[in-house]
């Protein structure tokens, strides 16, 4: 893919310092045009179709995964059209965060990250009422995403509040930050037999809940380090 078929025009990713594996290709998203077709998927890609693509970068199974090459090779039904209104540089943020979300939906920890401010626009999609976390500097941004509610997580009352505002009611929860400090702020506003899903594995302080992990990697459904 590319800005002419066959050329990568922009790939991002952070693979390259936390896995290491010789001969790995890196890079999980990318943008550009189809350049070849293959079999075996429900979409029906055009050579020539504009794409925002999703890639398994440094998965030392499969080493030719990845974004951060001229050509590359994807699994066709994880990549979405690129809207003729942006750029290859602004499609190139939707790959492994729309994926993501497309995933887990919930009360969004992290609501102003790249994955959570899609997340709620997916969530509120669903139906769902959606309320969320962030420092006070995007309150603005994630109210104009469709978060309902936001709560500071440095907010020494941050519980009380959310508490407060869900009535106790609170069977979904999604981190999209899944560190030991997120889970811990998760498990004091989820309702006893929620759900608690991740985009990384963490430690959850609770045993009422049910708790999955699921990032971009998991709808590759490939094996992987």
């Amino acid at each position: 893919m590319g800005g002419e078929p066959g050329k990568v025009s922009l790939v991002t990713g952070r693979h390259i310092d936390y896995i290491n594996t010789k001969g790995c290709l890196v890079g999980c998203d990318s943008a550009g045009l189809v350049a070849e077709t293959g079999t075996g998927y429900e979409t029906p890609w055009k050579v020539g179709d504009r794409v925002a693509a999703l890639a398994h970068g440094g998965n030392s199974l499969q080493q030719e995964d990845g974004a951060f090459a001229e050509r590359i090779a994807v699994k066709a039904d994880l990549q979405m059209h690129a809207p003729p209104h942006l750029s290859f540089e602004e499609a190139a943020t939707l790959g492994a965060g729309v994926v993501t979300c497309g995933q887990g939906l919930a009360f969004i920890y992290g609501g102003s990250s790249a994955t959570g401010s899609l997340g709620i626009q997916f969530a509120k999609l669903a139906g769902y009422r959606v309320i969320t976390t962030c420092s006070l500097r995007n309150f603005d941004l994630v109210k104009s995403v469709g978060a309902e509610a936001v709560f500071d997580y440095n907010d020494p009352e941050f519980t009380a509040k959310t508490n407060d505002y869900t009535k106790g009611n609170l069977n979904y929860v999604w981190d999209t930050i899944a560190l030991l400090d997120s889970a811990k702020i998760c498990s004091e506003v989820i309702s006893p037999g929620g759900r608690y899903g991740s985009i990384l594995r963490v430690e959850f302080p609770r045993k009422d809940d049910t708790t999955t992990m699921s990032m971009g990697y998991t709808a590759t459904s490939r094996e992987s380090a």
